[in-house]
């Protein structure tokens, strides 16, 4: 015997976000390095963007859109937004006699790096997505659309 109790979406934070696209700090500077102003003698002097991202571009254009990286980076570090990551999530019971239950939770393998200031239809097509990898895990544990639809209850849960 096996049940659905009931399926949540959550938004949970990314602890471990990859930040590369924008830069590293260092104290060493780089090719297009940006000169920290107030930083502490804890902290990196210098910003290195990901210039590489804009190779093809004018001087000018790289230069400025590394300055755009440097303040979204000081704007995360500042506690501004935040990255976050969706997973599915559904709780199941199964028994053999129908007396004695054991509840398994079961999750989608979940999208991480998402900047939680990200659009909400973007955010819904990603639940979307993370919801329709978890329907076919319990497909694969032999359960119907039928029982899937009616526990829907896709409480969306923001752990952010």
């Amino acid at each position: 015997m096996k049940k659905i109790n009931k399926i949540t979406v959550k938004r949970i934070p990314d602890e471990y976000p990859d930040t590369s696209y924008l830069g590293e700090y260092s104290n060493k500077p780089g090719k297009y390095a940006i000169e920290r102003e107030n930083c502490g003698h804890r902290e990196f002097r210098y910003f290195n963007p990901n210039w590489e991202n804009y190779q093809g571009l004018t001087e000018k254009e790289i230069k400025e859109y590394c300055q755009q990286d440097y303040e979204r980076m000081e704007s995360l570090n500042a506690g501004n937004w935040c990255f976050i990551g969706i997973k599915a999530e559904v709780e199941i019971q199964t028994s053999e006699d129908g007396k004695n239950w054991l509840i398994n939770k079961i999750s989608s393998g979940g999208i991480w790096g998402i900047e939680s200031g990200s659009g909400e239809d973007y955010l819904k097509e990603e639940e979307d997505g993370q919801l329709e990898q978890l329907n076919k895990l319990l497909r694969e544990f032999g359960f119907s659309d039928e029982e899937i639809n009616n526990a829907k209850e896709n409480q969306l849960e923001s752990l952010v």
